[in-house]
C-alpha cells in the first residue's frame, strides 16, 4: 500500500499494479488504513502525549487552526 497525505494506492509490492484487486477488496470490504503523516495522525486527538526526559508523560494541548 502506498500512502500519501492525498490519496492510498492499494498494491501487493510497492509500485505493483494489482490486476486482482477488485476480487480481494470488493466494494464493502473494511480496510485499515493507517496514515504515515504526523498531520493526518495527529488531527484526530484533542491532545498529544510527549515523554519527557525524565520519562513521564505531559500532555500537550492541540493547536486549532492555521
Amino acid at each position: 500500500m502506498f500512502n500519501s497525505t492525498q490519496y492510498v494506492k492499494l498494491s501487493l509490492f510497492p509500485l505493483c499494479i494489482d490486476h486482482d484487486i477488485k476480487q480481494r477488496f470488493p466494494i464493502g470490504t473494511r480496510l485499515r488504513i493507517l496514515p504515515n503523516h504526523a498531520c493526518a495522525t495527529g488531527a484526530q486527538h484533542p491532545q498529544y502525549g510527549a515523554l519527557r526526559p525524565d520519562g513521564g508523560i505531559e500532555l500537550w494541548p492541540r493547536f486549532y487552526g492555521w
